[in-house]
């Protein structure tokens, strides 16, 4: 009888498991259904039941909303299930509450079953995304309400003023707000009121709001780490700095495409831990205020893209400042290269640095220290570039992983100065018209042991540079999109032998018939192959053989 009985066993939990792994929807058929009396109990089976619940999670709303309909009372049951408490149960139900309530099934209905649950239900619930769907205030207000330990809160709802907020209870336990780009009729005092009582708050998102910023500076007592201000274009300097004199634990701050002018730094504290700061499209911005952000002795990341800045103190930001590692220039139009020299001399830390569509000729970047650690260097359409200038700075920079210079004038001379023991990861030269393919083809030879991403798109290329890759070679994306002068012969002799570990390949409007790509390896890795508007391209001829994989993905 036991015997019997341990085989039974052992049948629910295979079966158990089976059903553990199909969608929400067969789960709840083999629930209501009267397959046989085995299959009815595998699937009470409390394993079963939790990842029911889990399924459920992954649903979209319209999905969650749909099933809700259908079974009202699934929620509940699942809910009121005990499960092993190694499982963490009150977090899924707790998600599964919240999803339930941002479902689209009716701002009354989810108040309604907001208040049909138990305190320690309602309890279980901590995070809240709530849509234009619940368009009243007075809704909003008694949702949060009736959710008293709310950790984060998400409100996209438009022609509120912030009341909702500044009702909430003083014991309560938010950690994060984000209010919506609909949210354009913010009222100061109403943010006053919460931020005030708001003390264990951590990031806060106003982005494109209306906010002047005299809510934040009502702030007291606070953790807050984290602070996304993008778009506000009412936000105010004055404010803004009485803010930085309470919020002494940011990390991140995030004022891009605001007015500011920067006179707001004057006020962050000596030793401020800030790390992360954006000032992109801070068209107003006043560099003159820079040496402020001397304050910042834990500034890991500054993004100065699209300002007016010219370069003057960046060289003192990156002298005093050694644990500056990445500095974003991209679109600085005014910037003064004898600047950017006396940055570059400096920057001993820098790690990533990002001077896309600027004056630079390359001179600042030929300055920098024998003893550097640049890893990522970004110059899209710096159409200024010095070839001979450059050289120096790839004999230099021999922890460089990533490159970009398309668009530039650029010929590839550069590289005949790159250490043989380079860690060039990616290589972006797509649209450099100047191109030597005889320089690029010794690079390729002797150089590229680590590349992976290699865009070449259009460029003059024959493609007699990829056959003198390495066959031991790491690339596993290739762009050669727009590149009209391909020989297909070439691409063959590449493909035959040198693309195992190629994944991605664009060979989109060239003139290509697909032949090439018939001799790839048997064990080849592509996945996706681009080829938009090859009007030689033979579907036939590409398809030849046995060397395309069944899961290619042709574009």
């Amino acid at each position: 009888m036991s015997s019997v009985t341990s085989i039974n066993e052992q049948s629910q939990n295979i079966l158990s498991t089976i059903i553990s792994f199909l969608p929400p929807d067969q789960q709840l058929q083999i629930i209501n259904s009267r397959l046989s009396k085995i299959w009815n109990q595998a699937s009470l089976n409390l394993t079963v039941q939790f990842n029911l619940m889990r399924s459920i999670l992954k649903l979209p709303p319209k999905k969650i909303n749909e099933l809700v309909q259908r079974r009202f009372g699934l929620i509940t049951h699942l809910v009121n299930q005990t499960f092993n408490e190694c499982l963490t149960p009150s977090k899924f139900k707790g998600e599964l509450l919240s999803k339930v309530i941002e479902s689209r099934f009716g701002k009354h209905s989810a108040i309604m079953y907001l208040q049909g649950l138990s305190p320690e239900q309602r309890e279980m619930i901590e995070t809240l995304k709530l849509s234009a769907y619940f368009a009243l205030e007075d809704e909003v207000t008694k949702i949060i309400e009736l959710c008293p330990n709310l950790k984060s809160l998400t409100l996209n709802v438009p022609n509120i003023t912030g009341e909702c907020l500044a009702k909430i209870s003083k014991q309560n336990q938010l950690e994060k707000l984000y209010l919506g780009s609909r949210c354009d009729r913010l009222v100061e005092q109403f943010l006053a009121v919460f931020f005030r009582e708001a003390t264990h708050l951590k990031e806060v998102d106003l982005s494109y709001t209306n906010t002047t910023g005299e809510g934040l500076s009502h702030i007291e007592k606070n953790q807050l780490n984290k602070a996304l201000l993008r778009g506000c274009k009412a936000l105010s300097d004055d404010n803004l700095g009485v803010f930085f004199s309470k919020a002494l634990d940011l990390i991140e701050v995030d004022l891009e495409g605001t007015e500011i002018t920067g006179s707001a730094f004057d006020q962050v504290p000596i030793g401020s831990r800030l790390e992360k700061l954006s000032l992109k499209l801070c068209v107003n911005f006043n560099e003159d205020f820079l040496p402020h952000l001397l304050r910042l002795t834990h500034l890991k990341v500054i993004d100065l893209s699209c300002t007016p800045i010219t370069g003057k103190y960046l060289d003192i930001i990156a002298s005093e400042n050694k644990n500056l590692e990445k500095l974003f220039l991209k679109k600085c139009e005014r910037l003064v290269e004898e600047f950017l020299v006396n940055l570059f001399s400096e920057a001993t830390d820098l790690e990533e640095v990002d001077l896309s569509k600027t004056n630079t000729t390359g001179e600042g970047l030929a300055r920098l220290p024998e003893k550097n650690k640049l890893k990522k260097v970004f110059l899209y359409s710096c159409e200024n570039l010095n070839k001979e200038l450059f050289k120096d700075f790839f004999r230099k920079a021999i922890h460089l992983e990533v490159v970009d210079l398309s668009s530039t004038r650029i010929t590839g001379a550069c590289f005949t100065q790159i250490s043989e023991q380079n860690q060039l990861k990616s290589l972006e030269l797509s649209g450099c018209l100047y191109l030597d393919e005889g320089l690029l083809t010794e690079f390729f030879r002797t150089k590229a042991t680590h590349l992976q991403v290699v865009a070449l798109s259009y460029t003059s290329i024959t493609g007699e540079c990829l056959t003198q890759i390495s066959e031991q070679n790491q690339l596993k994306s290739l762009e050669l999109k727009g590149c009209q002068q391909l020989d297909e012969g070439l691409l063959t002799e590449f493909f035959r032998t040198k693309s195992t570990y190629l994944q991605d390949v664009d060979l989109s409007y060239t003139n290509i018939t697909g032949e090439c790509l018939t001799h790839s390896p048997e064990k080849n890795q592509l996945v996706r192959v681009f080829l938009f508007a090859c009007e030689h391209f033979n579907v036939e001829d590409a398809f030849l053989g046995t060397t395309v994989r069944d899961a290619l993905e042709f574009y």
